[in-house]
């Protein structure tokens, strides 16, 4: 009896721990690798941290709605309501519009939900408010950005400077604002610098209309596209930056699906080819990483196909190798690690799209009215199941596997283990797609789609190792014909020659490494 007690509290213990690890995995999804969020409630108030600042409301019930108040304290309380006696424009006051009108319409039908709809005006101000948050709660918030903020005519080339900086926050990077003013020749919009030194400087230049339709097929269309990308590429060539990043904002208002962006893309590849043969006072451009954007949401209140894009290309660089590119597989793996810094600042644009809503990291579900849905199924709860005569038992989660809409439970009752089988509710369904089985408190990172990429393998194999010792690494490798000469190598070698064989030798048995 005593060892059975024994055994429950174990099982109960080893679920705790793995529901904190599954948490922590969401918030990587939510939070990148920044400072998390830091927030408690004290009595009848939601109390958060913004650096080294302290803010609290009794208002908070969502993440989202501190966001919006921090957005109001950063642009100016006073600012603004000077700006709107005067009958000013600004987007951000449409923003505010919008976000009160939809409130008002869930009042009006009694409904509990606040904002569930992450695109268009609403989109954009969250967007706004998290970068703001990101950029102070990860570093310094620069006063001129503030300033730039405030005016109509600077606000969105502003709102994208913000966004390319939040990314870079939540990578890791600390961020210093450099240039200086318009007449600045030598300086990037900002540095973004790595806990190691290496510095990079970034450049964000916004399109501020277009004269041709959005059409991919116009050859109007394209030529405008191709003279604007190389007069940004020469405009951002002159400065010679080191380490250089430019940021193309293409501010294309246009409902285009996958496809059609897809050909967009192929475009500016082009177009970055036929620009290295570009002089800048008679010299090659430096080599850069050229980032394309194009947001929709803050350009106006609308839910396209496609509201956010991002695309990663490289500029007058040697060793950079785009899909369809053949390469021997170590040259290919050595271009990806040298290039890892901008390939994790560009994964993190996802995480900055994806606003967390709660304030403890564990994700909000929410239904098709928006309103909060908790996640009884978790690692660590008590559920009631029927046992093999059909009798009622309750009994501990610990542990759970999900696959299409099925879910199957690890159940310990009574010193005994049990599966059992459940079908997911929909809104259990999208959170698994979002989160994978973190979101019922299993530790391990989100099964991966990796297209057939063997570098995307790579990637996943080496996050997979991040947590595994010396033994477990050789453990990996223990029959490769170089065993003994690959032991010797130092521990952060290893991970990385280990990651290799394992992903070569997963392209060797299966071709191309597909679902995993």
């Amino acid at each position: 009896m005593v060892q059975t007690g024994r055994r429950d509290f174990e099982t109960a213990a080893r679920a705790a721990l793995n529901a904190h690890e599954a948490s922590e995995v969401v918030r990587r999804y939510q939070q990148g690798f920044g400072r998390p969020i830091i927030s408690t409630k004290m009595d009848s108030y939601r109390i958060v941290a913004v650096g080294k600042t302290i803010k609290w409301s009794k208002g908070w019930r969502f993440f989202t709605d501190f966001l919006v108040d921090h957005l109001k304290d950063v642009i100016g309380r006073p600012w603004a309501i000077q700006a709107q006696r005067e009958k000013k424009s600004h987007p951000i006051f449409t923003w505010l519009a919008t976000m009160s009108d939809v409130a008002a319409a869930n009042r009006a039908t009694n409904s509990t939900a606040f904002l569930s709809n992450g695109k268009g005006h609403l989109g954009a101000l969250w967007k706004l408010g998290y970068a703001l948050y990101l950029i102070q709660h990860n570093d310094e918030l620069d006063p001129k950005i503030v300033k730039r903020l405030r005016s109509p005519v600077s606000f969105r080339a502003t709102y994208h400077e913000t966004q390319i900086a939040s990314a870079f926050a939540v990578s890791g990077f600390k961020i210093k604002m450099a240039e200086t003013g318009r007449t600045s020749k030598s300086s990037p919009e900002f540095w973004a610098a790595r806990k190691n030194g290496l510095r990079y400087g970034v450049e964000a230049k916004c399109k501020n209309h277009w004269n041709s339709a959005p059409d991919v097929d116009s050859v109007e269309f394209q030529n405008e596209l191709r003279q604007w990308i190389r007069n940004q590429l020469y405009n951002a060539s002159v400065k010679k930056l080191q380490n250089a990043i430019y940021c193309f904002e293409l501010s294309l208002f246009a409902d285009l699906d996958k496809n059609q962006w897809n050909a967009i893309a192929e475009q500016i590849k082009a177009v970055l080819k036929e620009a290295e043969s570009l002089k800048i006072k008679g010299q090659a451009p430096v080599p850069a990483y050229v980032i394309v954007t194009n947001n929709v949401d803050v350009l106006r209140n609308q839910d396209f196909t496609v509201n956010r894009v991002a695309m990663l290309f490289g500029y007058c660089m040697q060793d950079w190798y785009d899909n369809g590119v053949e390469v021997e597989i170590e040259t290919a793996f050595d271009s990806h690690d040298k290039h890892q810094d901008v390939h994790t600042v560009f994964k993190c644009f996802e995480e900055i799209d994806e606003i967390p809503q709660s304030f403890d990291g564990t994700p909000t579900i929410l239904d098709e009215n928006g309103n909060m849905i908790p996640m009884q199924t978790r690692v660590g709860n008590r559920i009631e199941f029927p046992d093999a005569n059909g009798s009622p038992q309750v009994g501990l989660i610990y542990d759970i596997t999900t696959a299409n809409n099925e879910a199957w439970l690890c159940v310990e009752s009574n010193g005994e283990h049990q599966i059992v089988k459940m079908q997911l509710a929909p809104h259990e369904i999208a959170a698994v797609k979002r989160y994978g089985d973190a979101v019922f408190g299993k530790p391990e990172e989100k099964r991966k789609n990796l297209e057939g990429d063997p570098l995307k393998f790579y990637d996943w194999i080496m996050s997979v190792f991040e947590n595994y010792d010396r033994k477990a690494l050789l453990v990996q490798i223990q029959n490769h014909h170089d065993f003994e000469k690959i032991s010797e190598l130092p521990d952060d070698q290893l991970r990385i020659r280990a990651a290799r064989e394992v992903t070569k030798a997963a392209i060797a048995t299966s071709g191309r490494p597909r679902q995993v």
